[in-house]
Formats: structure tokens, sequence, C-alpha cells
């Protein structure tokens, strides 16, 4: 059994009676998983019609209607019925494809990734900054379970609070020798983190951004603003010389 039929199982348990949507390349094996089970699958001419159809077969019934639609555009077409939805009080479950982790990047032109964009985004498996962002927002990457790694650009100088946080499989942190803040609790709860090394552009750390994180050491230049953030706050450091 593969995910997309067990995803299908789950949804005849709970009683989903019909599916509307659009099949696309990125949500197939569920068209198929669904061609084989109880549900009923109803292709509609656009997504919205399948949010809205959702929409109202929710408000009709009282359970939750389900709409299903591809990646991108068809998940953003859903919307605006998934938004009136939401506004009515109507149960609805939206459901969207998605590519491959190791087929997800960010754009070359991207210059801030803002608060929360990819929090929760439990596929995530490692993520390379481009070279122009100079700003990761709060939560950005937060619970991200399956995070393992990631490369900051020269470029990034902030990474705002709980960014990292939950990120419990995360394992490797580059940071950029332009980095010169890090606000709280940024990497909180990184279980699986043991070393890092902050370069000597930093000159302000947050509050607790290492918290629960029990086997990390850190490394810091001598000297440093790093050294003596670890210091006031009893974290466990090693210094090097030469951070590059």
């Amino acid at each position: 059994m593969n995910v997309a039929q067990k995803l299908v199982e789950c949804l005849a348990a709970e009683g989903v009676e019909y599916i509307f949507g659009i099949p696309g390349e990125e949500n197939l094996e569920v068209i198929e998983a669904i061609a084989e089970s109880p549900i009923r699958f109803i292709t509609t001419r656009h997504e919205q019609g399948a949010a809205f159809m959702a929409d109202v077969y929710g408000r009709l019934t009282g359970k939750a209607g389900v709409c299903l639609a591809t990646l991108g555009p068809g998940a953003t077409n859903l919307i605006t019925g998934v938004a009136d939805a939401n506004s009515d009080g109507a149960p609805l479950v939206a459901i969207t494809g998605q590519v491959s982790s190791e087929r997800i990047s960010l754009p070359e032109n991207l210059v801030i990734i803002g608060d929360s964009v990819f929090s929760d985004c439990t596929s995530l498996a490692s993520i390379k900054i481009p070279g122009n962002v100079t700003s990761i927002g709060s939560s950005a990457f937060s619970s991200c379970s399956a995070l393992r790694e990631i490369e900051l650009s020269d470029s990034v100088e902030s990474i705002g609070s709980f960014a990292f946080s939950w990120c419990g499989s995360l394992t490797t942190i580059k940071f950029s020798n332009s980095l010169k803040r890090i606000d709280g609790y940024a990497f909180s709860n990184c279980t699986s983190l043991t070393s890092v090394r902050i370069p000597e552009s930093v000159i302000k750390i947050g509050d607790k951004v290492f918290s629960s994180c029990d086997s990390l050491t850190i490394t810091v230049t001598e000297g440093s603003y790093a050294e003596e953030y670890c210091k006031q706050n009893n974290l466990s450091y090693s210094i090097a010389n030469n951070l590059s």
C-alpha cells in the first residue's frame, strides 16, 4: 500500500463519499486510489468550482466536503472557495499535490523569506537559501520535522525568532559569514543538532536561541560576541580562530 492508497483509505473510513476536483500529474496516484475505493470522484471544470462544491456539500450535509487539486496554480485556485467555507464555518478539507522534496527549490531572485511561509512542511528534507536572501522571517521553517540540513548563502544577515524551531531532524547548519543577528528561539527544540559554528560577524543573539538542544556544541571565534553570549548563557562551546 502506498501513501495515496492510505490517504484514500483514511478518507473512506471517515465517511467521505465524494471528492470534487481536477486530476493532474502530481495527484494521479490519489485519483487511481479513489477509483479503487467506494469514494466517487467528481471532475470539475475549474478548481474554484471544486472548492465551492465541497463548501456547499459541507453546509448541506454537516460532513466535511473534500476537494482535490494539483500543485501551484491548481492549489491557489482553491483559495476563494476555501476562504468562503472558512468564513461560513462550513466543514471542508482541501488536498493538493506537491513535487518530491528533492525538486523543491527557492527562486534565485528571492530577497526575503517571510514569516511562517514554510512552517509545517513535513516533507522538506534540506534547504539551500539563494544568494540574494538577506532575511529569514519568524517561524519561516518551524516544525519542518524532516528537515536535516540548512545552507545559508553569504547574503543572509538575520534569522527571525523561531525560524527553525521544532525541526527535530535537523543535524547540519551552515551559517553565512555575513550573518549579524539570530533572534530568540530560532533553533529551539532542534534535538538532533549536535554542532554549529557561529561566525565572528554575528553581533546579536536573542534569548534561548538553542534551548532544548541538549547535545549541541557551539564553535566560536575567541573574543567574539558569540563567545561572550555562550559564557553568559552557560552554553558549551569550543574555540576556533578561523571559521572560514
